[in-house]
């Protein structure tokens, strides 16, 4: 069983090519049914990651990584001359994997587990809203004090930039222009990019975070207000080639 899943990033997943063979129905059209699912929204973005292999003359094909709700949820329109088999056999590699979790993880205690959990969540926020080191420096603080673990190995300061909040920066070059025209024109040159979350009350919050290109005039630091949102900070070195950047681009919309 163990061939038909693998585990990438901690969590056990299969492939089409994996589906097709213990289905018993040629790949294109296991292919064909995925992505129809993928394209009407019954397999979500995040239960599934386009890949490739190599075919038998050498040529680069494409194929779908699916987690175990993707696969799921597409075994029954997979059909197939062993679909009842393929099904069957994929269930219960998933349902081995499941067992070998469970039996590892008695012999861990319940903290350790708890704290991989939060120390996972916390890369997982690192990632997705490109948080500064220091920033980052700072959930693993967190985390350590939710579980009484020492903290005095950790660095005291990340060595960073100096940097300011935009509003600040403005004022002390004597801009004129506000923070929400500035941001306007960061959002246009791909600089900034606004984000949503849901707020405890169940309304629609938006942030601000820097993007890649972003992040070479500045680091997003977790807002002192939020801590599920992030605060662009700018640095002050590089302050003057972004309000060039912004002048050049309001020219060029004005011409």
């Amino acid at each position: 069983m163990q061939h038909l899943i693998k585990i990438e990033n901690g969590k056990p997943v299969t492939d089409t090519l994996v589906i097709a063979e213990v289905f018993a129905r040629r790949h294109d059209e296991v292919l064909r049914s995925v992505r129809g699912l993928i394209n009407e929204g019954t397999i979500g973005l995040r239960e599934f990651a386009s890949s490739s292999y190599l075919n038998a003359q050498n040529k680069e094909q494409p194929m779908y990584q699916l987690s175990e709700k993707a696969a799921l949820i597409a075994m029954p329109f997979i059909g197939g001359r062993k679909s009842k088999e393929g099904q069957r056999k994929l269930v219960e590699a998933f349902l081995e994997y499941r067992d070998r979790l469970i039996s590892s993880n008695y012999d861990r205690a319940p903290q350790v587990i708890s704290i991989e959990m939060e120390m996972a969540v916390a890369e997982a926020a690192g990632r997705a809203l490109a948080m500064s080191d220091s920033s980052k420096l700072k959930m693993i603080e967190t985390v350590a004090n939710n579980h009484g673990c020492a903290t005095n190995m950790l660095p005291d300061y990340v060595n960073e930039r100096a940097c300011l909040a935009l509003t600040t920066l403005l004022k002390e070059i004597g801009e004129t222009r506000s923070a929400r025209t500035v941001n306007k024109v960061l959002l246009d040159l791909g600089i900034l990019e606004e984000r949503t979350r849901t707020s405890t009350s169940g309304k629609e919050k938006r942030f601000k975070l820097l993007t890649e290109k972003g992040l070479s005039f500045g680091k997003n630091q977790v807002s002192p207000n939020n801590p599920r949102e992030t605060q662009p900070l700018y640095y002050i070195s590089t302050f003057n080639d972004l309000m060039q950047l912004i002048e050049a681009a309001e020219r060029g919309a004005a011409a």
